[in-house]
């Protein structure tokens, strides 16, 4: 969970049988007992293939926008969940803005700064920062990310934890929201129709922290017949990889129990983070499904 790179190009060719292979109350058992993760925890589930791949044979589409922005996708967007990045470009093309991925890219570092992988996670940020120069001399005018533990990364633990300059990049690196927000609020929004649903908002300990929250809690309610309450967040308890550790689960539950106590008491139809594994946290431990805001803006698409 540490080398997302490495295990996810491992693991999407053969999606279907990892995924059930890590249902399985045994190999769950195993995992426990071996490498440390809490057997009541379920690992990510993989998407067969990778979003890269989907995207290549989409590619030509972008080229007919005058504007174009670089998206920094991300592991879990590449391979867990290619629908997060498939709505991104949905939106931006109804906005008239096309889509580039950058030439090349690896996980943003988190999970290896998390278990102690700074020397791997390093060489990822130089890899990373040198493509976001290369993608903004072209015809990119931002580089968007469409999580928040990423964007965060990208703009802040370069510089501050790893010792990484990005000062050419850093202002034009952008959280979805806040960039899609300044687009809506210019005029440059897509005809939407009302959803008529209630959902509950849970802030990312990493949005927080930027203060980008802000963007995408302004963008939920400019979604027509969306109602919006939000949750008065705390962290969820996962913190990344923190709470699958064995030694770490129980300290997991209790930080995140009042987030799931408000969900649960919340009678909303959905719940919605912009972080990956903050959803995983709160589908787990709450009988809500919890989305990406991205998902009702495109539903909203008319």
């Amino acid at each position: 969970m540490s080398h997302t790179d490495l295990f996810g190009s491992l693991a999407t060719p053969f999606a279907p049988i990892v995924n059930k292979l890590t249902e399985q109350s045994l190999v769950k058992k195993a995992m426990h007992h071996t490498i440390q993760v809490h057997d009541h925890k379920s690992l990510p589930k993989y998407s067969h293939g990778t979003f890269r791949r989907w995207y290549k044979k989409h590619v030509a589409d972008q080229s007919q926008y005058r504007r174009q922005i670089s998206y920094f996708h991300g592991c879990y967007v590449n391979y867990n969940d290619h629908s997060v990045g498939q709505n991104f470009i949905r939106v931006m093309n109804a906005m008239n803005i096309g889509v580039q991925l950058l030439e090349r890219e690896k996980c943003c570092g988190v999970p290896l700064i998390a278990n102690g992988f700074h020397a791997k996670a390093k060489k990822n940020a130089e890899l990373n920062v040198s493509q976001l120069e290369k993608a903004l001399e072209s015809r990119s005018e931002s580089v968007i990310s469409t999580s928040s533990t990423c964007a965060f990364t990208l703009q802040e633990e370069y510089p501050h934890v790893l010792d990484v300059d990005n000062q050419k990049v850093a202002d034009k690196v952008h959280l979805f929201s806040r960039f899609m927000f300044n687009e809506w609020r210019e005029g440059n929004l897509p005809k939407m129709k009302p959803l008529n649903k209630r959902i509950v908002y849970h802030t990312p300990c990493h949005l927080e922290r930027s203060g980008d929250h802000i963007f995408t809690i302004e963008l939920l309610k400019m979604i027509p017949g969306l109602e919006v309450q939000v949750l008065d967040s705390e962290c969820c308890g996962l913190a990344g990889t923190y709470g699958y550790k064995r030694e770490n689960y129980d300290v997991s539950m209790k930080i995140g129990h009042g987030l799931f106590e408000q969900i649960d008491h919340s009678q909303a139809d959905l719940a919605v983070s912009d972080c990956e594994t903050c959803r995983w946290q709160i589908e787990e431990n709450t009988g809500l499904s919890c989305v990406h805001p991205l998902s009702l803006i495109v539903e909203a698409l008319e």
